[in-house]
């Protein structure tokens, strides 16, 4: 994907991220549940904070003209993917041991919030290595 389509859908996806939690938190104010909408509010600052970062490295990438994907960083990616896919492998194993425990929708979020914080754990590891294999 090239630098301007990239940033295109970053920055719509950000747009749409916004939208919904702040529909979804005025929803929350409406029904009296201050403190979810309070948590729902502190989730979107960090994932647009985040976003934002991304957003900025790809315009000044656009730019400069740089390409949006180097090898190291499709390499990177794609390590960082195989291990996650083998952690989240134990976290489902370790989930479906206590699926007694737990409500079918807290199990499958749980499950799903595993995932991506293996995921983004596995890729600042590797991509804070100097040398990939």
């Amino acid at each position: 994907m090239s630098a301007k389509p990239k940033f295109i859908a970053l920055l719509m996806a950000t747009l749409l991220i916004i939208i919904g939690t702040l529909v979804v938190t005025i929803n929350l104010f409406s029904l009296g549940n201050r403190i979810m909408a309070g948590l729902l509010i502190l989730v979107l600052i960090i994932v647009v904070g985040i976003l934002s970062l991304s957003i900025r490295k790809c315009y000044y990438d656009l730019i400069a003209g740089l390409p949006s994907d180097d090898e190291r960083t499709k390499k990177v990616r794609m390590y960082a993917a195989g291990y996650a896919y083998f952690i989240s492998l134990y976290i489902w194993i370790l989930l479906l041991a206590f699926h007694r425990y737990l409500d079918s929708v807290d199990l499958i979020m749980i499950g799903i919030l595993g995932m991506v914080i293996s995921f983004f754990s596995t890729w600042v590891l590797l991509n804070r290595k100097k040398d990939l294999y």
